[in-house]
């Protein structure tokens, strides 16, 4: 075994020669660990060396993650452990939740395969094919995704090139002009010199000393590896080129505009249409890893997380020895804590090796020992290396400080975040850009907050500096215009003429001018810091109450500090770093081993990460911030000044669609149910800020998302739905923020007669929910019991009679007759009923008569003791008996898993849906899904099609009460309806469906499952309340498609009232007018929350933008954007620009945008017949007639076989059949 660099330096037996790896690893960027050089062989698109072999299928058939891309996969290749790990790693799964339809739900014949490397004898169709095959067998999905996201913010190949040969030119002329100027200059010539070819040095280069060669043999040395990086990166920046072009269809020119939230949702698309990962199986089914907005950011910020959560949690100590406790954090400190602490914990993949995250244990003292010797190696090498790094600094930052100090010498004075505020700052998950975004619009309202406090002595001397230096100033510049030849010619002191005080004096009377306080008109320190927090969202408990202290501001000033002051440190540190690194850092090893160890959770389909980037609140949320109360979560576990709560709104402002998982959602509404307290009492919570000050804290202003693109053969094409994306942030965080979907609470739909209209059901039809409507209910019922008690018992007595076990139905007929007996259903007639015919069934009495039982005894006729099961569920629900109703029903639903009869499966359906019925009415939905789930198999293994239509309903249901739509995604995609299910299951069933794809931005898929729910149902009273919320689904997701209701279809039947308020936003949006929008949207807000549907209406607001300014567009040939921004009611001019861009983009409308007179100009309409349209449209034409003839051939030319019309009659009286057994549409509670 060969030993690495560290194993010879620190001897064998080290814990370097243990892990056999080379810790060599390259230094991050100066804010971004996470993001390392381009290199061909990191690019993260070799393949994986048994990606086609049998290992790799068999893998991928048992594993959650295909083993091709499992980082498991590529640690037991390298000696570490594939155990499961500790117990603290808890095998979570970051939310798939906004995801298109399964790969696998498109049959194979649909299926493109995908292109293969021709060294596998298969020849890649295209360039677009080569890049989708390299796409599809990426093995190193976090540095794949780390060079996406550096394309990303280098704007596109061409402008990342330019920066790289500049930046090397830069090196090469600053390395040419200080040697020039240094030695081939004779300075004691210039005065009798008249040309510069008089004071130049000959052979000026053997004048050098052997120090200063060496220094520019080692820049030479230096630039040239540079050179030949840049060089090997070219291919690379060229897969990454074609990737962006080919599979994502973003060209070169769209990199400066587009948005990494429309490049991400591309991604899934891409991600989801191409799921066979390095497999030449076409038939395996394989999943595949984790990948969404939250695992994305958790990929690209894996390091980025640890080292924020290491400085939030104070673990390292950056400080230096003997000055104190205040941090020193400056660039050369980053860059060893990069290669001492990250270049270690991580592997080359990127991923945390396994040796850190085990159980304690005596491997735990070598890592600790390992680390220090790291830190203490590091120190010795910075001090061997002071002078070049020092000098390194020196000429970098003169250099790049020196044009802007020379151009405004009032420079010296602006102030700017030190990078350990920078860091101290940053929060999970939030990517570079967001970042930057945040604090350059809080230095605005920075540096009015720091002038607040003005220092009058410092005040005074700039005072008089300017008034001595603007005496002589003007005394010189009074005489240069009297007498020109004074400008140049006259000496004040030796070799210094006027035009060299002039500039002298003028520099010290700019930054005297920037000493001085501007003039305040009011004196609101306060105001002027939470404008700050705002922005940083720090807010320290020691600043509570003292926002007008100078305490809190010399505090402040500490991380808002002086430029050159930053500077000064920066130059400071080479001499700082040594001592920090053998003595602060090196104290520290064992803790951050420690942090690394207790911090660190396993993903499937991710690896490890950092804890406090899930936003796992059981485990690490902080309840002073809003958090769910968990037992798990303890002082010790939650981060610092409740960093994971503010991380997490952060994140999910800069990311609407995402769908947090459901402790994130509790945390969403413990926060709005907060918020609406402390505002009625004036009060906010504390750490949190007011609503109102939300939205230019979090995130960007103008993440206008165009349309989601599915890919179709080689071009992409534009789907119908439209993805939402707030421009003004404040309905982005009121609406998509405290309301991303439907609450845990319970959800009134189709099955739940509260939505069913009052007016279209008898009292006695519904269950009470008040002690007067149960009054009236038992007045009634007795009363009719008075007049037909008779009749009803002689109608039960001849049910029961009728049945005949041996003919299903007769069963059928039980099931069809439960809503006639239900209408005088009495406690006495069903007791009685029971005694007589079933009198060995106790359990069951003592369930009618309120108790709560747990077994039911086993009875010799099983079918009617399940009918009689049905009737007390019945009975007990509409007297309002919850608790023994759900005791009930579970004694049922384990009583019928023990029998195996085929006869029971009518009334089984039934039994298993007031079983989730009643679970859902005491909000113990979650409780009973294991039980669902357990059904459903056994239902599926015996071919009880009653059932399992039923159960699949009821199991969606349950996910969405709990908004878990990736686990209905997941649920839908893993079973199969049975397609023979009565019309009323199959209705609930596609209603479901929409409701999880319109949450998914699927709207065409939910508005065509919605527009065949509705007709499967008959427009009855009894399915009045289901109608009326299929159609408020189906309005909303026809205008999130971009169509527009009829108003017919409004106003039929049971729907003109409920639809009301639809009404009412239908017309907003048609009209574009977004106050109109607004008012519609407040006005209504209750009922639009009661149905289900607020959040997908926030996403409206795209839609009605886009109408308003398609009518201007069409309006005006030219108008201001401050005039869009009033008639639109946008904040910002910016805001504005960003919108029209975007519609132009996306060919909404036909204009142009002056950028310097900040005007829209419109084109000037085109005849349609001098376009390409007329064309396209006869082309469509002669396809269809085309494949009208083609399939009129195919049909007179292969007749259909006259035996199988009898097979298809003999089956269509066998679905008859099995619809009459479930058939019950006109029974209340199943729609």
């Amino acid at each position: 075994m060969n030993q690495n660099l560290l194993s010879r330096i620190f001897g064998a037996g080290s814990i370097y020669e243990t892990l056999n790896e080379d810790a060599e690893s390259s230094a991050g960027g100066y804010h971004n660990l996470a993001q390392s050089t381009y290199s061909q062989s990191q690019f993260g698109m070799s393949f994986h060396p048994y990606a086609s072999s049998g290992k790799s299928r068999a893998l991928d058939r048992d594993d959650e993650v295909p083993e091709s891309i499992m980082y498991e996969a590529y640690a037991a290749g390298e000696g570490l452990d594939n155990g499961e790990g500790p117990s603290n790693k808890a095998h979570r799964h970051l939310g798939n939740k906004v995801l298109p339809a399964r790969p696998y739900e498109i049959s194979d014949s649909q299926q493109r395969p995908l292109a293969a490397d021709p060294q596998h004898g298969r020849i890649a169709n295209g360039d677009r094919d080569r890049v989708l095959y390299k796409w599809a067998n990426v093995n190193n999905l976090d540095l794949f995704l780390s060079e996406v996201y550096k394309y990303f913010l280098g704007n596109g190949m061409y402008s990342i090139l330019l920066n790289r040969v500049l930046n090397l030119l830069t090196v090469a002329f600053v390395t040419t002009f200080v040697t020039y100027f240094a030695h081939c200059i004779d300075y004691s010539k210039l005065r009798t010199s008249s040309s510069l070819h008089q004071v130049q040095v000959g052979q000026c280069m053997t004048t050098l000393s052997t120090w200063e060669l060496t220094i520019l043999w080692l820049i030479a040395f230096g630039w040239c590896i540079r050179l030949f990086g840049t060089v090997s990166d070219l291919r690379t920046l060229w897969e990454m080129h074609e990737f962006y072009l080919h599979l994502l269809n973003i060209s070169e020119t769209d990199m400066q505009t587009i948005s990494w939230q429309e490049i991400v949702n591309r991604m899934l698309v891409l991600r989801d249409s191409n799921p066979s990962t390095a497999s030449h199986n076409q038939h395996s089914t394989q999943s595949r890893e984790s990948m969404d907005a939250h695992s994305i950011a958790n990929r690209i910020m894996r390091k980025d997380n640890y080292l924020v959560a290491m400085i939030n949690k104070e673990v390292i100590d950056t400080s230096v020895p003997l000055f104190g406790k205040r941090p020193l954090l400056t660039w050369l400190v980053e860059w060893n804590l990069s290669l001492c602490i990250f270049a270690y914990l991580f592997d080359e993949r990127g991923q945390v090796r396994q040796a850190f995250v085990r159980e304690p244990g005596p491997q735990k003292k070598a890592l600790v020992d390992a680390l220090r010797s790291r830190f203490r190696f590091a120190a010795l090498l910075n001090l061997f290396i002071f002078p070049f790094i020092s000098g390194y600094l020196l000429f970098r930052h003169f250099l790049t400080y020196f044009s802007e100090y020379h151009r405004n010498p009032a420079a010296i004075g602006m102030r700017g975040y030190t990078p350990y505020a920078q860091w101290k700052f940053r929060e999970f998950n939030e990517l570079q850009h967001i970042f930057n975004r945040r604090l350059t619009m809080s230095h605005d309202v920075a540096n009015k907050y720091v002038s607040q406090f003005p220092n009058d002595k410092t005040a005074q001397l700039a005072r008089f500096s300017r008034f001595v230096a603007g005496s002589f100033a003007a005394v010189l510049a009074f005489i240069s215009i009297i007498d020109p030849d004074l400008f140049l010619g006259f000496e004040i002191t030796h070799d210094r003429t006027v035009l060299f005080y002039l500039g002298f004096f003028g520099t010290i009377i700019a930054i005297s001018q920037s000493l001085m306080p501007e003039k305040q008109e009011t004196f609101d320190p306060e105001s002027s810091l939470r404008a700050v927090i705002e922005f940083t969202h720090y807010s320290p408990e020691n600043w509570q109450g003292q926002y007008h202290s100078h305490e809190t501001k010399a505090e402040f000033c500490k991380l808002y500090e002086y430029k050159f002051v930053i500077f000064i440190e920066e130059i400071l540190s080479a001499i700082a770093v040594p001592f920090i690194l053998w003595f602060s850092l090196a104290a520290c090893s064992e803790q951050i081993i420690d942090f690394v160890k207790d911090f660190s959770v396993h993903v499937d389909g991710v690896g490890y990460v950092c804890s406090f980037a899930l936003f796992d609140f059981e485990a690490n949320g902080d309840a002073k911030y809003g958090a769910p109360i968990s037992d798990k979560a303890t002082p010790n576990r939650t981060a610092k000044e409740g960093k994971m709560e503010k991380s997490f709104l952060n994140f999910k402002a800069s990311n609407p669609d995402w769908v947090p998982e459901l402790s994130g959602s509790h945390f969403l509404q413990n926060l709005q149910t907060q918020t609406k307290v402390a505002s009625s009492n004036h009060v906010m919570p504390s750490g949190i800020a007011p609503v109102s000050a939300l939205p230019p804290a979090f995130g960007p202003r103008s993440p206008y998302k165009s349309s989601r693109k599915v890919l179709a053969g080689d071009t992409y094409a534009t789907q119908s739905s439209r993805a939402r994306r707030g421009l003004d942030m404040s309905m982005n965080m009121a609406g998509t923020l405290y309301n991303p979907m439907p609450r845990p609470s319970r959800i009134k739909e189709e099955t739940d007669r509260d939505l069913l209209n009052d007016s279209f059901l008898t009292t006695t039809q519904k269950s009470p929910t008040c002690p007067e409507t149960k009054l009236v209910t038992e007045n009634m019922v007795s009363t009719s019991m008075e007049i037909d008690g008779a009749e009803h018992n002689d109608d039960l007595e001849k049910l029961i009679q009728s049945i005949d076990s041996s003919q299903p139905s007769t069963i059928t007929n039980l099931t069809k007759q439960i809503p006639r007996i239900r209408t005088n259903l009495t406690n006495t007639v069903l007791r009685d009923s029971i005694k007589k015919h079933l009198p060995s069934a106790t359990s069951l009495l003592k369930a009618v008569e309120g108790s709560n039982i747990s077994t039911l005894e086993k009875c010799d006729d099983i079918v009617l003791q399940a009918y009689f099961g049905v009737l007390a569920q019945v009975y007990l629900l509409d007297a309002n008996n919850l608790e023994a109703g759900f005791a009930l029903s579970k004694a049922l639903v384990s009583s019928l898993r023990s029998l195996n009869a085929r006869k029971l499966d009518p009334i089984a359906a039934k039994i298993y849906y007031y079983f989730a019925h009643f679970a859902e009415l005491l909000d113990k939905s979650q409780d009973i899904r294991s039980s669902l789930l357990e059904c459903q198999r056994t239902a599926t293994l015996r071919h009880d099609k009653f059932s399992l239509a039923t159960l699949i309903t009821l199991l969606l249901r349950n996910h969405l009460l709990v908004n878990d739509v990736s686990g209905a995604d997941k649920l839908i995609s893993k079973t199969t309806f049975p397609s023979t299910a009565p019309n009323a299951i199959i209705a609930r069933y596609l209603y479901y469906l929409a409701k999880v794809r319109a949450i998914q931005l699927d709207y065409s898929s939910a508005n065509e499952f919605l527009t065949n729910a509705i007709r499967k149902v008959d427009a009855t009273p009894a399915t009045a309340g289901f109608l009326q919320a299929v159609h408020k689904l189906n309005v909303i997701v026809q205008l999130l498609i971009g169509e527009i209701p009829e108003k017919e279809d409004m106003k039929a039947n049971y729907l003109d009232k409920a639809l009301a308020p639809y009404s009412e936003l239908v017309n907003a949006v048609r009209k574009g007018d977004l106050a109109e929008f607004g008012k519609v949207v407040d006005m209504h807000s209750s009922q639009f929350k009661k149905d289900g549907t607020a959040s997908l209406i926030g996403r409206l607001r795209n839609n009605v933008l886009k109408t308003g300014i398609r009518s201007i567009s069409l309006s005006y040939s030219r108008i201001s954007l401050k005039d869009i921004c009033i008639k639109l009611g946008l904040k910002s001019e910016e805001s504005a620009e960003y919108i029209i861009s975007k519609a132009i983009h996306e060919n909404i409308i036909s204009a142009t945008l002056n950028h310097e007179s900040a005007e829209l100009l419109s084109n000037l309409p085109v005849d349609i017949y001098s376009s390409d349209v007329p064309q396209k449209g006869f082309h469509d034409r002669i396809k269809f007639c085309l494949e009208l003839r083609n399939e009129s051939v195919r049909a007179m030319r292969f007749p259909e076989d006259t035996g199988r019309q009898a097979i298809n009659e003999i089956e269509e009286e066998r679905r008859r059949i099995e619809e009459s057994f479930m058939g019950d549409e006109e029974d209340p509670d199943e729609l």
